[in-house]
């Protein structure tokens, strides 16, 4: 499993207020109006570390997103989320429709049309459809 490691350095931070700005969840990150103290001697003290775990193409290796990110995806999107092949993958993930069943299958080094329900990035994912929907092969 891979990991993304978020490093957040409060000693370098100018206290801008961007990162509440651009924060696309709209609550991961909240400013307050308290006076905030960088109560160390040592301001390389002050560094804040969150590990998440990355979701990964079986097929290239490319990194598509964080678990989590893509949970917050599917429960901002609703219903509209079912529309992805990648969603429905990770929802049967979730309900363990499949649990007890084994399904992997190693991606050869072709994609083939089964691989579309593989957990693959986009750009897998449109080699396999331009290659069954439009030649039709």
């Amino acid at each position: 499993k891979k990991i993304r490691t978020i490093r957040r350095d409060y000693g370098k931070c100018i206290f801008c207020g961007q990162c509440q700005e651009h924060c696309i969840t709209g609550k991961g990150v909240k400013l307050s109006d308290n006076i905030y103290d960088l109560a160390v001697f040592d301001r390389a003290k002050n560094v804040e570390y969150q590990e998440k775990q990355l979701l990964v193409c079986e097929s290239c290796g490319a990194v598509i997103t964080t678990v989590e990110h893509l949970c917050f995806m599917h429960r901002k999107l609703g219903p509209k989320a079912f529309a992805s092949v990648l969603n429905l993958n990770i929802l049967n993930r979730k309900l363990k429709l499949t649990e007890g069943q084994d399904l992997s299958s190693e991606i050869s080094e072709k994609l083939q049309r089964k691989d579309m329900f593989s957990i693959i990035c986009p750009n897998c994912l449109r080699q396999v459809t331009v290659k069954y929907t439009i030649k039709g092969a």
